[in-house]
Parts: C-alpha cells; sequence; structure tokens
C-alpha cells in the first residue's frame, strides 16, 4: 500500500515519490464533488518550490494541458458567473423591468398586476377627479380656462377621455378635496358631476366611492379629540373632513364626520367601542346617501328600478315614452316678463297678451340678461317680440357683505377678535397716512379688478341649495334688473340716468309741506311718570343681547355688510362695546352718520314694472341702528296697548283676530235695508310712512304724555338720515331726508301707530258729533273704523244721494 506523501510533498500522482502539487484528500475530493454546478468552490495551492537538482521532475510530468494549469490557480479572487448570467443579451439589459403577471384560463389570456405596482403606477393620479358631463360639454379648448374659474389654487391638468369624461389631475389635496366633496360643478351652463378616479375606472361606469356626511349619535365626550374621531370614522370608512361644530366641540349630542363610503359594500348601522371593559353600542347615521346600482354601475337608482336585468327584454316603446314625458315637460321651464305695451294680439275689439317668449333653465345660465320688448304692430294683427341678448348694464364693483359661510372657518372668532382689539389712535398724522393709503389702494384696485374674479358658490348645503331653489334666484335676480324707466313723461336707460334713479325718492322724502296741528285737544294725556323712566333708563347687557339675538341672522345686511348673523356670534368679543354704544344713544348722543346710513332696494310690485311707483321701496339700515330702534320697539310695545284705540288693536298680540272677526261681522249688515244705507269705505294712504311729518309726531308724543329725553331719541333716530338708492347693484346718490319714516324699522312702525292715533280719536270725535252717520248693525256694535297701519276701513250710514254727491 502507497504511504501519504508527507506534509510539504509537491506530489500530482498519488502514488509518485517526487515533490509537486500535493493530491486532495477524501474530505476535500467529497465537498468538491457535492457542491452545485452553479457553485463555485476555492481551491487549495500549495506555494510553489524550486526542485532541487538531485530530484529532478520526472519527464512524463513535464507538459501539462490548459486545464490543469488553469485549476492550479488561486480562484479565491475572482467572482464566479453562472452560465444564466452568459447568456443575456444587449436587448435584455436595456428592456426596462417586467410588470405584471401573463397567465391563461380558460383559454383567456389574462395579464395580472398584483397591488404594489398598481399602487406605483397609480401614484401620480392620487389627486385625479373623473368629470362627467350628462347633457353635452364646453368645448375642449375652453375647458382648462373654465375649470380654473372654479377657484382652483395649484397647478392642475385636464385630460380628455372621450366627448363625456375628462380627467382633472390635481396638485393640491386641498383643491382635490374641495372639488371632491361639492360633486357637482356648473361650467358655462353644462352640469358636471365629479368621481373619484381609482385604477379600476370605466368610463362606462360610475364610481361607487362617494363622501358622506355621517353622524355619531351619543359619542362619549372625550372621544370628540381629532384623533378620536379619525379612528371612531375609520370604522365606517376614510375619513375627509371634520365638521366645525365638532371640532369646536359646540355640541355634544353627535359627531360629524365627512367620511370617503364605498356604496358596493354594505354601510355599517353599528359598532362597538370598548372602554375599560366596558361594549358600548354606537349607531351610525348617514346623511342622504344616494342609491347606486350594482347591475349598470349607476348612482341614482336602485337594482329593482334598473332596465339592464341581465337577458330580461327592453321595456315597451309606451314605458319609454312615458319615461322619458317628465323630461320633455321640464324643457320650458319660466316665462320671462316684457316691455313695452301690456297686450300683443288684437282684432279691433279683443286685446290680449298671446305672444310670449318662454325659456330653459339652460338659457338663463347662458344670457342672464334677456330682455323681451313688445314691438308696434304692423301689417299683422301680432305685435312683433325683440329678443334682447346684449345688457346695457355694467357690472358695478362688489360691496362688502358679511357672509354666512365664513362663521364656519376654524379661525373665524381668533381673528375678529384680534382685529376687534387693535388699538387704535386717532389723530391727524393718522388720517393722513389713511387718506394716502386709501388712494394707493383706489389704484391698485383699479388695475387689477378686471383681473380678479371672485366667486361667492360655498352656500350652505341643504334643503334650499336645490335646482329649483336656483332656478328661482336667478329669475328673481333676471327679474329685479331694471333696464329703462319712464321718469316724468320720458323713457331714459338708467346707466345714462344715474342721477335721474334717485331724484324720484329724494323728492319723495323732502318735507315741501309745514301742516298747521294745534288742534289736538281731542288726545289724551295717557303716558305716566313710570312709563317716561322705563322708556328712557339705560339698557342692560341682558336687554342689548335680547335685541341682537331676536333679529333674524339671514336679514339683508345695511351699507355696512354686516348682518345680524356677525353680532351674534361674535357677540362675546364685541359685547361691551355695544353695550357702550347702545348706551350712550340713550344718554342722547346723536348717531354718527355712518350708523344711519341706509340704502334702498327696489322690489317690484307688479310684473312688468315701468315707473317709479311701481317699486317698492325698502330701507336697508345697519344693524348698529337696528339695535337702537329694538329697544326701543320692545319698550314701547309695552305701554302701547294702554295709548291706542281698540280699532288699531291689531298690533296688540292676539289683537288681529278680533279685528278680522269684527270687521266680517259689519259687512253682514251692508246690505240692510234702511232709509239711511250703510257705507263701508276703505282708504289705502299712498306712501304713507315716506310722507310723515317729524314735526307733527314729535306734537303727538308731546301731547300724549312723553316726554323730552324719548322725544329727543326719537329724533336721533329718525332725522339725519342719508339713503342711497341701489339700482342693479350700484349704489346711486347720497342724499339726507327732512321727513318720512323707515317701514322695515321696528320702532318706526310704532312711532307710526300712534301717529295714526290722531286720526283714531278725530274720527271718534267727528261721529260723536254726529251720532246720525253712526253705522247701522244687528248686534249694535259701535264701531265707526278699524285699521291695520295705513290700511284703514271706515262704516257709517248716509243717504245715497247724498254719499253721490260727497264722495
Amino acid at each position: 500500500m502507497a504511504e501519504n506523501p508527507p506534509p510539504g510533498s509537491n506530489s500530482i500522482d498519488g502514488g509518485s515519490k517526487g515533490k509537486g502539487a500535493s493530491a486532495p484528500n477524501s474530505a476535500e475530493l467529497a465537498r468538491v464533488n457535492s457542491a452545485e454546478p452553479n457553485q463555485s468552490v476555492p481551491a487549495t495551492v500549495q506555494p510553489k518550490h524550486h526542485d532541487p537538482p538531485n530530484n529532478p521532475v520526472p519527464p512524463q510530468h513535464s507538459r501539462r494541458s490548459f486545464a490543469e494549469v488553469a485549476s492550479s490557480l488561486p480562484r479565491q479572487n475572482y467572482h464566479t458567473v453562472s452560465p444564466e448570467d452568459l447568456r443575456k443579451s444587449y436587448l435584455a439589459d436595456v428592456q426596462p423591468k417586467p410588470l405584471g403577471h401573463k397567465s391563461l384560463i380558460e383559454g383567456q389570456l389574462i395579464l395580472s398586476f398584483n397591488e404594489d405596482e398598481t399602487n406605483t403606477l397609480a401614484a401620480q393620479f392620487r389627486f385625479a377627479l373623473v368629470g362627467k358631463f350628462s347633457h353635452g360639454a364646453p368645448p375642449y379648448r375652453m375647458m382648462h380656462k373654465l375649470i380654473a374659474g372654479l377657484g382652483i389654487s395649484g397647478g392642475f391638468t385636464v385630460i380628455m377621455i372621450n366627448a363625456k369624461h375628462i380627467l382633472i389631475q390635481l396638485s393640491k389635496e386641498t383643491d382635490f378635496t374641495r372639488l371632491w366633496l361639492r360633486r357637482i360643478w356648473t361650467i358655462q351652463g353644462f352640469p358636471m358631476r365629479i368621481f373619484k378616479w381609482d385604477p379600476t375606472f370605466n368610463p362606462s361606469q360610475e364610481s361607487s366611492v362617494v363622501p358622506l356626511w355621517v353622524e355619531f349619535p351619543e359619542l362619549p365626550a372625550h372621544l370628540f379629540q381629532k384623533d378620536a374621531l379619525f379612528a371612531v370614522a375609520n370604522m365606517v370608512g376614510t375619513p375627509l373632513q371634520l365638521d366645525d361644530y365638532t371640532v369646536n366641540q359646540a355640541t355634544l349630542t353627535c359627531a360629524k364626520v365627512r367620511i370617503e363610503v364605498d356604496l358596493n359594500r354594505p354601510l355599517l348601522e353599528e359598532f362597538i367601542i370598548n372602554i375599560r371593559g366596558v361594549n358600548l353600542v354606537q349607531k351610525v347615521v348617514y346623511e342622504q346617501a344616494p342609491q347606486y346600482c350594482k347591475l349598470c354601475k349607476h348612482i341614482g337608482h336602485q337594482e329593482n328600478d334598473c332596465y339592464v336585468r341581465g337577458n330580461a327584454p327592453k321595456p315597451a316603446k309606451s314605458n319609454l315614452r312615458h319615461k322619458a314625458q317628465p323630461r320633455k315637460r321640464n324643457i320650458v321651464q319660466q316665462n320671462r316678463g316684457f316691455e313695452g305695451a301690456a297686450h300683443t294680439w288684437s282684432n279691433r275689439i279683443t286685446w290680449e297678451r298671446l305672444d310670449r317668449f318662454l325659456y330653459s333653465e339652460a338659457w338663463l345660465d347662458t344670457f342672464t340678461t334677456t330682455r323681451v320688448i313688445h314691438l308696434s304692430r304692423t301689417w299683422s294683427d301680432h305685435a312683433p317680440l325683440l329678443i334682447n341678448l346684449e345688457s346695457n348694464i355694467v357690472k358695478p364693483p362688489s360691496s362688502f357683505r358679511f357672509m354666512r359661510m365664513w362663521i364656519k372657518h376654524h379661525d373665524f372668532l381668533n381673528t375678529v377678535e384680534q382685529s376687534w382689539k387693535h388699538p387704535t389712535a386717532p389723530s391727524d398724522e393718522n388720517l393722513t397716512d389713511l387718506n394716502r393709503a386709501n388712494t394707493d389702494l383706489t389704484k391698485a384696485m383699479e388695475e387689477d379688478f378686471w383681473r380678479q374674479k371672485a366667486t361667492c358658490k360655498w352656500i350652505d348645503e341643504g334643503e334650499r341649495n336645490t335646482k329649483f331653489f336656483h332656478s328661482l334666484v336667478k329669475k328673481k335676480r333676471s327679474s329685479s334688473k331694471i333696464h329703462s324707466i319712464c321718469h316724468q313723461g320720458q323713457h331714459i336707460l338708467i346707466q345714462m340716468r344715474s342721477r335721474v334713479c334717485c331724484s324720484f325718492f329724494e323728492e319723495l322724502l323732502t318735507n315741501d309741506l309745514v301742516l298747521e296741528t294745534d288742534n289736538l285737544s281731542f288726545l289724551n294725556h295717557s303716558v305716566s311718570q313710570q312709563d317716561n323712566d322705563m322708556l328712557c333708563c339705560l339698557p342692560t347687557i341682558e336687554e342689548v343681547k335680547s335685541a341682537i339675538f331676536d333679529m333674524c341672522p339671514d336679514s339683508a345686511a345695511g351699507p355696512d355688510g354686516f348682518s345680524a348673523l356677525f353680532y351674534q356670534v361674535c357677540w362675546d368679543i364685541i359685547a361691551q362695546d355695544v353695550l357702550i354704544a347702545v348706551q350712550d344713544f340713550f344718554c342722547c348722543t346723536p348717531m354718527p352718520k355712518n350708523f344711519k346710513a341706509t340704502s334702498i332696494a327696489l322690489i317690484p310690485k307688479v310684473l312688468n314694472p315701468s315707473v317709479w311707483t311701481d317699486y317698492r321701496p325698502i330701507s336697508l339700515c345697519n344693524v348698529s341702528n337696528k339695535i337702537c330702534s329694538k329697544i326701543m320697539n320692545d319698550r314701547l310695545s309695552r305701554i302701547l296697548p294702554r295709548i291706542i284705540a281698540p280699532s288699531q288693536s291689531g298690533f296688540v298680540g292676539g289683537g288681529s283676530s278680533v279685528i278680522i272677526f269684527l270687521a266680517q261681522e259689519l259687512i253682514h249688515t251692508l246690505d240692510e235695508k234702511r232709509r239711511y244705507e250703510n257705507v263701508v269705505y276703505k282708504l289705502d294712504m299712498a306712501k304713507a310712512y315716506d310722507r310723515v311729518q317729524w314735526q307733527f309726531l314729535y306734537n303727538v308724543l308731546r301731547k300724549m304724555g312723553f316726554n323730552e329725553k324719548w322725544i329727543q331719541l326719537v329724533k336721533n333716530c329718525i332725522e339725519q338720515c342719508w339713503f342711497s338708492v341701489l339700482v342693479n347693484g350700484d349704489k346711486a346718490g347720497f342724499f339726507s331726508s327732512s321727513r318720512g319714516l323707515r317701514q322695515v324699522t321696528p320702532s318706526h312702525l310704532l312711532f307710526f301707530i300712534i301717529l295714526a292715533e290722531y286720526l283714531a280719536r278725530g274720527l271718534d270725535q267727528l261721529f260723536h258729533r254726529n251720532p246720525a252717520l253712526r253705522y247701522y248693525s244687528k248686534g249694535g256694535s259701535d264701531v265707526n273704523h278699524l285699521s291695520f297701519a295705513d290700511d284703514i276701513i271706515i262704516f257709517f250710514q248716509c243717504e245715497q244721494k247724498e254719499y253721490k254727491e260727497n264722495c
């Protein structure tokens, strides 16, 4: 048996005795043989030594093959390349990474993408929305400009998908949320519905993911924190927005969160909240969840009402016509007013208005200033109609108006508080700086006005925010426009004669008559000293607050733009300053000029107004003026039942129904056959409030027992009022009045009732001196007149001949 070579020998052949490369042992051979085909194993190579002269290498081993030489080289510093890597081509190196997985199922070739691949590809569309036009669409070239008018703050891209669908790719999440939550936008008269884009979008279907307001009633108070609310909302869907009242914890009745909900899944009605081992059942209430059809994948109806029923036959033709009928009926919705002659057809005996211009809501959205003018008849028996689509009205700059939506901003009260408490230091230098700043501001506004377009479409979403409501508002605004008017026999255009617009009302409110009011003997001294003390005492903070919160929060604002809602919401901030101002007024301090500024709004009284008397002037006062007037009204109402005649009891609580029943009872005896016939005479005093003489009112108040301090308060309330007439939204004129009362102001109505007491007492005195004039009634009611403000009914009797001669 051959012996193992000694250590350090360099033998290649296991049986040779000479020095050479040592053969590997059995363990090494086993490790090399057991290695994988693609696995490289480092070879152990001994250091090379020179052969001594007395022991040369045998000649048969002097020549080695290339494989033997290569195997003897050190390999631990070289990378081993697998056969697959060697087979790579240049095309494989430059191709992108393959996506998706191909498969063949039931003979159908399918390409599948996993969740990670889908999320990676859809990352750039995370703020993308799909706009769908149901009835036509604006030109694609104008699409970008029109969508920019929706108030988008960041960048966006509009991509056309097909004739009815566009892809709106936004860059800001705030724009994405605002557009999506609105859900329906109107672009140049075309309604566009908004859907959230997702990787499974199909133009023939509608997304089932919609934002809904969800309420969580009786949620524990400690869960009204933002993090806790989002955790609760996650049980239903993805939370998007918190209600302001919920964030501010203004109410703990329920928490309100807008959540992204998938209508394809059943809506969760309740779930369990575990707190310290106690299970609480939490109800979930959805507000106006739309119906979603899982058959046709459209919003608006359920499966039972869907015409897509698998292989079911199509509905009968009569049913289709029946379903289409409501749409045909809604094409023409409104009848436009007219200008010119009242009749358009005549046969020389009968005159009628047979020709009308009818329009739809889409027409009004496109042509908001449509005018219909009746022209003179020529050879036809019908008058031609001129449809004018151009307006001669130049839109004035928008004035400031306090908007209800501002109070929902989370930082609204902080902003008001900081501005309200900002220190002011009036001085001549500050006034000069203010005038200079106003000049610069006016110049900047003139340069930038036509480049700015401020839209005010964030109105409260509620029951009034419907298509029918918007249609009525548009028609009302269109019909209230004044294009032309007949003034002093001349037909003038409003735009060309702005001064003429307010001259009529300036003459109406200017005193041109002095009345002699010496005969006030039949008025009684009915106001006591205790009543005067109550009327003139300084109001308390509770009285001022009650006057403010009794006002309608959404009533029209005055020239300063602040409605009663601002005072109600910001009461805790402005309470002390408002109290000081009101108490100064009750100390007989005159009101500042801006407090008493009033705008006159013109409301049409007839369908087609043509002269100024066809409009009803409504005074829009500042709330700061209304507060003082409201307090005076509340105090005067306490003593009013004791100082006015029973015939004016319509202004006493519950008295209006008594007057109505009494008038009906007296009219039943109108046809009684008597020598002296019963007569009912109704008087309507034209412009009664506007023609009130102030001095006459002061004399009546003084005669009835009101002290001089109260009369001075009345003077400060009604005198030196400055008026501007609102014509098509623009203010015309700025003039002061010398007579008249404002009908919408609470205390002015009671001032008129007290003034009407003079007429009531005078009629009573007349019938007392002439008993033969008394009206005959079966019940023996001794009533000679009934009045309600400026409407008076007089009951008397006289001979028919005498009536015709004197009436």
